[in-house]
Parts: C-alpha cells; sequence; structure tokens
C-alpha cells in the first residue's frame, strides 16, 4: 500500500460519516493503492483531543480537523503524497 489513510472519529458523528465518504470518494478518483484505518473505538479515541475530532491523517499527517474538506482537496492530498 502506497498511502496511508487514518480517520479518527465516532461512527456516530455526522461529520466524521461525511469525512469517511468524501475520503472514499477521493480515492476511488485518484485510483491509487490506500490503505484507509478507521480508529473509532473508544480506548482508542480517548488519545486524542474530543474538540479536533473527527481527524484526516494521510501518512500520519494530520490533514483535516473537525470539518470534513470536499472531495476535491481530499483528492490533490493524495495525488500529492502518491509516489
Amino acid at each position: 500500500m502506497n498511502i496511508r489513510i487514518s480517520i479518527i472519529g465516532h461512527p456516530a458523528c455526522r461529520r466524521y460519516r461525511k469525512m469517511r465518504q468524501r475520503t472514499l470518494d477521493a480515492v476511488e478518483s485518484v485510483n491509487t493503492e490506500c490503505a484507509l484505518e478507521e480508529i473509532n473505538d473508544t480506548a482508542r479515541l480517548s488519545a486524542y483531543n474530543p474538540l479536533s475530532l473527527p481527524l484526516l491523517l494521510i501518512n500520519g499527517v494530520p490533514v483535516a480537523s473537525q470539518n470534513p474538506p470536499r472531495t476535491e482537496e481530499i483528492a490533490k492530498w493524495l495525488q500529492q503524497k502518491a509516489p
């Protein structure tokens, strides 16, 4: 897998669901191999500031927090990270 994507937040959160869907759409549009990890269990979420969730990481680097970015922005970030 070339790109690691992590989405951190709770699945019941509207913003989390929107961020997840937009990320999946962006991955599909750029046609790049990506490994998607969803961190949403309470024990692991407690390590993060709840005010910064949901959180989107690409290769371990935070790229979006709280408000889901547009699909086009995520696709652009993925293209920049692709080898």
